[in-house]
């Protein structure tokens, strides 16, 4: 289960409200809270089997999605939901690799560096969801969009449990990856 916390505060709390909305706060930390085995669909870093494989290259470097671009990082936790990723650096698969998992899913992606070249990176993906095309549409969504730190982010809470996150006003809705969409748009 992906978790994150936002205080949403209401001017006249002694009011009915239909929904609360807010901005996220610029010095706001996150960091996602990690399902255990039991939490995750098919117990910790499930794979999908080697045959789905497919390969590919990107020029999007790994670190710009998840070197310690907070603003990145924030805007695509919130528009591809589900994942968390991992730096590899032993070097066994490569000299850096990043990996990116889906917590309730097979799916699974990992961008390889060379040690050389820093304008093309390998890509493999397997699983239902092809996590560096979400990471990827979702970088270049944020981008497009002045790359936009977190105060321009925000959330409306609605009285049926159902939330939407907004860019800049509520007029703007974030839409998220389509195969993420579900896990947030239903509150248990």
């Amino acid at each position: 289960m992906d978790v994150s916390l936002v205080l949403l505060r209401h001017p006249r709390p002694h009011r009915q409200r239909k929904r609360h909305r807010s901005r996220f706060h610029d010095f706001a930390s996150f960091m996602p809270m990690r399902p255990s085995e039991q939490e995750t669909a098919n117990g910790p870093h499930a794979q999908a089997i080697a045959a789905e494989e497919a390969k590919s290259a990107t020029a999007l470097s790994p670190w710009a999605v998840a070197g310690g671009d907070l603003d990145a990082e924030f805007h695509l936790g919130l528009t591809v939901p589900g994942v968390f990723f991992s730096w590899d650096t032993t070097g066994e698969h490569a000299p850096v690799r990043l990996r990116v998992e889906d917590t309730t899913s097979t799916s699974w992606a990992t961008v390889d560096y060379d040690g050389t070249h820093t304008t093309e990176f390998t890509v493999t993906q397997a699983g239902p969801r092809h996590l560096w095309n979400e990471i990827a549409a979702a970088y270049a969504s944020w981008t497009n969009n002045g790359r936009p730190g977190v105060s321009r982010h925000g959330l409306t809470a609605h009285a049926d449990g159902e939330h939407t996150l907004w860019l800049d006003s509520p007029d703007h809705p974030l839409v998220p990856s389509a195969e993420g969409r579900a896990k947030i748009s239903k509150n248990p």
